[in-house]
């Protein structure tokens, strides 16, 4: 025992002596080089000093609605404070070495050294949270990166400066951090970024992130803008009218016909009006003009050397409410000049430009009023100068509200510097009123009877010549073309119609004589050439056909050929709708087939009365629609006499609105295997709605409920999402899956279906779930009376919050009425009325309602229903009642 004991000593003894020694030799180096530090402790002074330096910096460098900027500062406040640990320690060791005692000094140094494992943890500490301030800079550029090419699909990579200009000095960011950062495995195996380079390089890249921040923001606020203008379907119309024939409308640049070309050079003139009577061709003039070459080249005599821009917006009656609707016309026209211009963004926007920083973090797609639009669109036309703007209106009698209001839109236009309007239209009243003093017009159906000669000579030529072999002279076809020409009357449309039924005429191998007696044989008034079309359609496809024409006709808006298979559910789908469209966008041979075969079909069925349109920017398979051939001829299928035919041709059981709802809910619940596709998302979305849409218009129109079909297809989307997640979604969550890219505001987002379908009106479902015996049933079809939130067929069918306003705007409408739904709101009949009446009465008793702990509780009021989710809830917003009850008292 005494020999260990001796044998430690003599360690402890020696272990003295080393260190003693170490401490006389680090105190005359320091000595002799005055300094007041060991050099290892120098160099981490350095490090620390100066990044206590750069912290501010770093907690500056901008705010991020993901929280991120959270974390970044705390791990500098908390960096900051290891660094000041350091540094006091080392700050203690240099006053106690000041004092010049040798023993004092001895000491000192002895601490220093005694320090080195506590100052080696806190650097290493230091070290780790410079890396994952590094870590998380580099995430937030990631982001960045990732949130503005999410910003630039689509339309919005025509945004170039702002693309260049940000996504520049990003990579410059980026390839900054990568430089400077090495991959380290930690104790753990987890391989992470270490910064490596020094404090003046993250110095640089924190100012680099300050100044780069607000230029992000001001990219954020632009893009958010621009693309909450822009709507689905916005270049539908433009892209279903048809090019112009090769060589014709060639007169209107000419200055010898019309006086167009010489309206262009004038400085004074600031509208022009095309007019033309039903099917002379003027949107597919205004298509022409638009765009062309000559047109630009004669603007600059009006321009002189500034620049020009262009916008165009097409009415069109048989489309969505977007497209005959002042919104429509305000939302294109300035969502396409902010594409050229989105510097003009915050002078056309000042108000909503100037908004806290917390709002543009938070705030989804937002929504105007037609007031804040036009002011928009006039301040934007003011501040577009000293530049030039020149816009297209096609279409003017097909907007659905007052004429005079839009009338006065075109003239305020017309009053500013540097603005051209070229507008068309029908010559009815309103507008000969307004633009027949105008000498700046033309009429198009007194001018294009060399063009309608041009075009018809062209096709039965390219026929005769085929068939030449047949029909000899080389005039043979010289008769047909002059009595066409002079028949048509400038209605291009009648030509149109008929050169196709000639051109079938020589497919079956007519003579020219034949020729003749067809073509006298077809009626010149467009109504009765429409009315011999449907005669003439084959009686194997009538019933088809007729029920095809009612469903577009009601839809009012094109409709995939896909769609179609869902009509035609009788024959069954040619298809797996289980496994078709699984490798979207790769298709087979066989989905491209399906495709083809239900194009052929429709123009077998339909004749001439629809036609086939491709949608360029549409998702493959999903790019082709059927729509109308033209206004005329909606206008005709829904005339009485026509509809009345087709009604009975369609079968005494079929509906347009049953049609349209099993349509939607069977595409739905047949293809919910494709929600994962971003691209097809919104088909699946569109479906969904218009699903609950037209079960109301059911209720409205026919007084019965769509119940077990509407939970059908909710629970689809419900089992669907829990069998590819592996977890029970609410209805809530399910909702929010589906409407990812639409904005719903929490507080009108619906707990349960059942909460969605009272929201948005539908009282007669309510009444199959809830017992019409109970006040509970009562106060939720009081709630479906007076609705929160209603669906709207606007461009897509979108979930809107019901304003204020429009509640106290609020008046039946006749369910046979000419005036067609757009939303769920308007579909208010005067049995709503009758029934909100009988509940008034009762008012006392639900007063006694309100108060009752029971309705505040909405916990003790649900139930499960066939969704096997609480589906009564009957309320959760306090508030409601006393509304209700002032609504009531009223």
């Amino acid at each position: 025992m005494e020999a260990i004991v001796a044998f430690s000593l003599a360690a402890n003894i020696a272990q003295f002596v080393a260190i003693a020694g170490k401490t006389v030799e680090k105190t005359l180096e320091l000595s002799v080089s005055r300094k007041t530090l060991l050099d290892e402790n120098a160099d981490l002074e350095r490090i620390v000093t100066d990044f206590v330096d750069i912290v501010p910096l770093i907690k500056d460098v901008g705010p991020d609605s993901s929280g991120n900027d959270h974390k970044l500062r705390a791990l500098a406040e908390d960096a900051k404070r290891i660094a000041d640990d350091i540094q006091d320690k080392l700050n203690a060791i240099r006053a106690r070495r000041a004092k010049r005692r040798h023993t004092e000094i001895l000491y000192t140094t002895l601490k220093e050294l005694r320090m080195k494992d506590d100052l080696d943890s806190l650097k290493s500490r230091l070290s780790d949270f410079r890396s994952e301030i590094t870590l998380h800079i580099n995430l937030n550029l990631l982001r960045y990166q990732s949130q503005i090419q999410k910003n630039l699909i689509g339309n919005m990579g025509s945004i170039r400066a702002y693309k260049e200009r940000i996504g520049s000095q990003l990579t410059e960011l980026l390839d900054a951090v990568r430089v400077n950062t090495f991959p380290k495995t930690d104790e753990e195996g987890n391989e992470r970024n270490v910064w490596n380079g020094n404090s003046k390089q993250l110095e640089d890249l924190a100012d680099g992130l300050r100044s780069w921040h607000p230029r992000m923001l001001e990219f954020q606020k632009v893009t958010t803008i621009v693309v909450g203008l822009e709507f689905c379907q916005i270049e539908t119309r433009r892209d279903s009218i048809m090019e112009a024939y090769c060589n014709t409308y060639q007169w209107v640049f000419d200055g010898e016909v019309a006086n167009f070309k010489t309206w262009l050079a004038e400085s004074d003139a600031p509208v022009y009006w095309i007019t033309g009577n039903a099917g002379s061709g003027k949107s597919t003039l205004m298509k022409y003009l638009i765009g062309h070459p000559r047109l630009q080249s004669m603007l600059t005599i009006w321009a002189r050397d500034r620049t020009i821009y262009f916008a165009s917006y097409f009415f069109w009656s048989i489309g969505v409410a977007m497209h005959r609707s002042q919104e429509g016309l305000l939302r294109t026209l300035l969502f396409q000049v902010l594409l050229e211009r989105p510097d003009l963004t915050s002078r056309a926007f000042p108000a909503m430009w100037t908004r806290p920083v917390h709002h543009w973090e938070a705030s989804g797609i937002p929504s105007w009023t037609i007031k804040e639009l036009l002011e928009a669109l006039l301040l934007l036309c003011s501040a577009i100068g000293p530049d030039f703007l020149f816009i297209f209106i096609d279409g003017l009698d097909e907007y659905e509200g007052e004429h005079d209001t839009l009338l006065e839109l075109i003239r305020s236009l017309g009053r500013t510097s540097g603005i051209k309007l070229c507008v068309s239209s029908r010559p009815s009243p309103d507008f000969r009123d307004a633009f027949e003093d105008n000498p700046w017009k033309l009429y198009l159906h007194d001018l294009t009877g060399s063009d309608i000669e041009t075009y018809t000579r062209a096709q039965l030529e390219h026929c005769y010549h085929s068939k030449q072999s047949r029909l000899r002279g080389q005039n043979a076809t010289q008769g047909l073309v002059n009595k066409i020409t002079t028949r048509a009357q400038g209605v291009f449309l009648w030509v149109f119609l008929v050169v196709r039924s000639l051109v079938r005429g020589f497919i079956f191998e007519d003579s020219i004589e034949d020729l003749h007696r067809r073509l006298d044989d077809l009626p010149h008034p467009l109504e009765d050439f429409f009315d011999q079309i449907l005669v003439s359609i084959d009686n194997l496809y009538k019933s088809q056909t007729a029920r095809l024409l009612l469903v577009l006709a009601h839809s009012r808006t094109p409709m995939t050929l896909l769609s179609f298979y869902f009509l035609d559910r009788e024959e069954g789908l040619p298809f797996d709708s289980k496994s078709f469209l699984r490798d979207w966008p790769n298709v087979n041979s066989a989905e491209l087939e399906a495709v083809d075969t239900k194009k052929r079909q429709l123009i077998a069925q339909c004749n001439d009365l629809i036609q086939i349109v491709e949608q360029p920017n549409a998702p493959v398979l999903f790019n082709f629609q059927a729509t109308f051939l033209h206004r005329t001829v909606i206008d005709f299928v829904k005339s009485p006499r026509i509809s009345d035919r087709l009604l009975h041709d369609a079968g005494f059981d079929f509906n347009p609105v049953v049609a349209l709802f099993e349509l939607n809910a069977t595409q739905f619940q047949s293809l919910i295997h494709l929600l994962p596709r971003v691209y097809l998302k919104p088909y699946l979305r569109n479906w969904y709605l218009a699903s609950i849409y037209y079960a109301r218009e059911i209720e409205v129109s026919l007084n019965r409920s769509v119940a077990k079909q509407l939970d059908k297809t909710t629970n689809c989307l419900m089992g669907y999402l829990e069998d590819r997640a592996g977890i029970r979604y609410s209805f809530e969550e399910a909702l929010r899956q589906l409407l990812a890219d639409q904005d719903v505001p929490e507080a009108y987002c619906p707990l349960t279906f059942l909460d969605l379908c009272i929201s948005c009106g539908l009282r007669l479902y309510v009444s199959d779930i809830i017992d019409p015996e109970t006040a509970e049933y009562k106060i939720a079809v009081l709630k479906a009376l007076n609705p929160m939130i209603y669906i709207e067929q606007a461009s897509d069918f979108l979930i809107k919050p019901v304003p204020s306003n429009l509640q106290l705007q609020r008046c039946p409408i006749p369910p046979s009425a000419e005036k067609t739904y757009s939303s769920t709101f308007h579909m208010f009949t005067d049995a709503d009325v009758e029934l909100m009446q009988k509940l008034q009465n009762e008012r006392v008793r639900l007063v006694q309602i309100e108060s009752s702990p029971q309705i505040h509780n909405t916990g003790s009021c649900e139930q499960v229903g066939r969704l096997g989710v609480p589906i009564t809830r009957i309320e959760s917003k306090l508030g409601y009642w006393a509304r209700l009850r002032r609504k009531l008292l009223r």
